[in-house]
C-alpha cells in the first residue's frame, strides 16, 4: 500500500513539473520570436522616419564627401537648395554621373518633405526637416518646423597643410 501511495505521489508531482514547464514555456518564457518591448525600446513613427533622414543625411554626407575628395577639393555647386531625391537635380544628376550615388535618396515622407542641398563649392549644407520637433537636434525651431542640418567645408576635412596644398595646387 506504501508503494501505491508513493508511486501516485511521483505521478502528481511529475505532472505537476511537467504541466508547470508547459505554461512556463508557452505563455511565461520570454520566446525569440516576439519581440519584448518596454516603453523605453517603443519608438513612434515620426522617431523612426527621423531616425532614417538622420541615416539618409550621414549616406549623403559621405557621397558629397567623396565627390570633393576626388574633385580638386570642390563640392558640387548648388547656389541655390536642390530637392537631391529629385532625378533632375543637377546634385543627383553630379553625384550620380560621379558613381556617389545610384538613385536618388528620398526622405520616409516624400510627399510632405524632401533632403535639400546647397554649395558655393567650398562648403556645404544638407538639410532635412524632423518630425519631433523637441528633437535636440533640431537647428532651428519653431512652433511649424524643426530643420537639421549638416554643414561641411574643405578646411574642416582636410586640416593637414600637407594634403589641402596637393589640392590647391590644380
Amino acid at each position: 500500500m506504501d508503494t501505491k501511495k508513493t508511486a501516485i505521489a511521483i505521478l502528481i508531482i511529475l505532472t505537476l513539473v511537467i504541466g508547470g514547464y508547459f505554461v512556463w514555456k508557452n505563455y511565461l518564457s520570454p520566446s525569440s520570436d516576439v519581440p519584448v518591448t518596454t516603453p523605453e525600446t517603443q519608438i513612434s513613427p515620426e522617431d523612426a522616419r527621423d531616425n532614417q533622414r538622420i541615416m539618409d543625411m550621414d549616406n549623403l554626407r559621405e557621397a558629397i564627401e567623396s565627390y570633393m575628395a576626388n574633385n580638386s577639393g570642390q563640392f558640387p555647386v548648388a547656389d541655390e537648395q536642390e530637392k537631391i531625391s529629385n532625378e533632375e537635380s543637377n546634385i543627383f544628376k553630379t553625384l550620380k554621373a560621379g558613381r556617389y550615388l545610384t538613385q536618388p535618396i528620398k526622405d520616409p515622407a516624400p510627399d510632405k518633405y524632401y533632403y535639400g542641398y546647397r554649395s558655393d563649392g567650398q562648403s556645404y549644407e544638407l538639410t532635412a526637416v524632423l518630425e519631433n520637433k523637441l528633437s535636440d537636434k533640431c537647428e532651428i525651431t519653431n512652433s511649424n518646423l524643426c530643420l537639421y542640418k549638416i554643414h561641411g567645408t574643405f578646411e574642416y576635412f582636410y586640416n593637414d597643410e600637407d594634403y589641402s596644398d596637393e589640392y590647391m595646387k590644380e
